[in-house]
């Protein structure tokens, strides 16, 4: 008995929790490794991780930075971001928002949007032009 309950332990802990959370306050803390700063709102987000020992999720973001906020600059410059000179379409397809994103994610034109991307990973950030909202997709695994 006392095996056997080593052994489901030792399951649980390599599978790990898994999980979709919608505007769940902790998505911000599962996405990125760090409490969500205070000078930036999470308007909508999604987080999805799979139960595998390997680490696998992804996830979007709805971002309204305050006034003077560092976020927009902390998004958009980590070694192997570039911005996008050709929009969404230029960045290859295995690296850009899936199609059935959340209907809220980016609603607008990719021409409205600023838009960065990570040259090696599934990393995109979208900055409205008119408005300081931003939208982050990220993917890991899935």
């Amino acid at each position: 008995m006392k095996q056997t309950l080593s052994v489901l332990a030792l399951a649980l802990f390599l599978t790990g929790c898994g999980g979709t959370y919608i505007d769940d306050k902790h998505n911000f803390e599962r996405a990125f490794g760090s409490k969500c700063p205070a000078d930036l709102r999470v308007l909508h987000s999604i987080c999805m991780q799979t139960p595998h020992f390997t680490e696998e999720h992804m996830y979007y973001f709805d971002l309204m930075p305050v006034t003077n906020s560092v976020m927009p600059q902390w998004l958009t410059n980590a070694p192997g971001i570039v911005q996008a000179t050709t929009r969404l379409e230029g960045i290859p397809w295995q690296f850009a928002p899936r199609q059935d994103h959340p209907k809220w994610f980016a609603p607008e034109r990719s021409t409205n949007y600023d838009i960065w991307h990570h040259t090696n990973t599934p990393y995109i950030v979208l900055r409205n032009k008119r408005v300081d909202e931003i939208f982050v997709y990220g993917n890991v695994g899935m």
